[in-house]
């Protein structure tokens, strides 16, 4: 809500296509938000073609996917809509298995 306690969304959540707690995934998407990037990829930069893991997030026009590509032992690619333009710590990633 706004400060006039007006809705600016009503988010409706599903994981594996079964109703979920949505406050608990929008916390757990601001610590998402959070995860710091731990460089931009150079061009040609190798990185796995199977994604560690994928988060599809939709909302009522827009659909993106999101996901995380090993690149070595300690650092993940990151692409959306499979477009990758920076990489992470492998270790921010166990906030992935928190999904609620």
């Amino acid at each position: 809500t706004d400060e006039y306690d007006q809705t600016l969304y009503d988010a409706k959540v599903k994981k594996n296509g079964e109703a979920a707690d949505a406050e608990a995934f929008l916390n757990w998407y601001v610590q998402l938000n959070r995860l710091p990037m731990a460089g931009k990829l150079q061009q040609g930069q190798a990185y796995e073609e199977t994604p560690l893991y994928t988060l599809y997030l939709q909302t009522a026009d827009t659909r993106r996917s999101i996901s995380f590509h090993s690149m070595d032992a300690l650092h993940a690619a990151l692409s959306v809509d499979g477009v990758a333009k920076f990489y992470v710590e492998k270790s921010g990633l166990s906030l992935l298995e928190t999904l609620p």
